[in-house]
């Protein structure tokens, strides 16, 4: 059960790392949280994955197409526990220590920053990632942000998602 719940924590991260940005990206800016797949998805739940994708969960993808926000729990290789969150929407505030997200379903989150915190710029037309600084993330942007810790989690990625 454990071992389950690593891999379906790995799948998520990586897929809302990646693929949930997109998808969000291309979907509507206001109204329902659920999102379009993004082009490289496969059309059907029985159909192969592209290469880059994780294979054999299409139920799984599916789901995370229309994730908002996301809270699970890893284990640590020395018996410990890590709670990692993530979040889409709006920036709803942000400073050199922290981003506040206000996502589709209502729900506001906020993260702290610091020198650790990657922030990548997401280019969707044409395709490009590039590094960014949190002192060009402003009010409005859209973003995918995930970060580890309770109360107030230290954001480790922000992705900052343009058409």
């Amino acid at each position: 059960m454990i071992r389950r719940s690593l891999v379906i924590g790995a799948t998520t991260v990586a897929l809302l790392g990646g693929g949930a940005a997109v998808a969000y990206a291309s979907g509507p800016t206001s109204g329902s949280p659920s999102a379009p797949a993004s082009a490289s998805a496969p059309a059907t739940p029985g159909a192969p994955a592209s290469a880059g994708q994780a294979k054999g969960h299409p139920a799984l993808r599916a789901a995370l197409r229309n994730t908002v926000q996301a809270t699970w729990v890893t284990r640590t290789k020395k018996g410990g526990f890590v709670t990692h969150d993530a979040i889409r929407g709006q920036v709803a505030a942000v400073s050199s220590g922290s981003i506040s997200v206000h996502a589709a379903d209502g729900t506001t989150e906020t993260f702290s920053v610091s020198s650790a915190t990657k922030v990548r710029k997401v280019t969707l037309s044409p395709r490009s990632v590039t590094d960014s600084s949190i002192g060009q993330v402003a009010v409005g942007d859209r973003v995918l942000v995930t970060g580890v810790g309770t109360g107030t989690p230290a954001a480790r990625l922000v992705r900052v998602v343009t058409k």
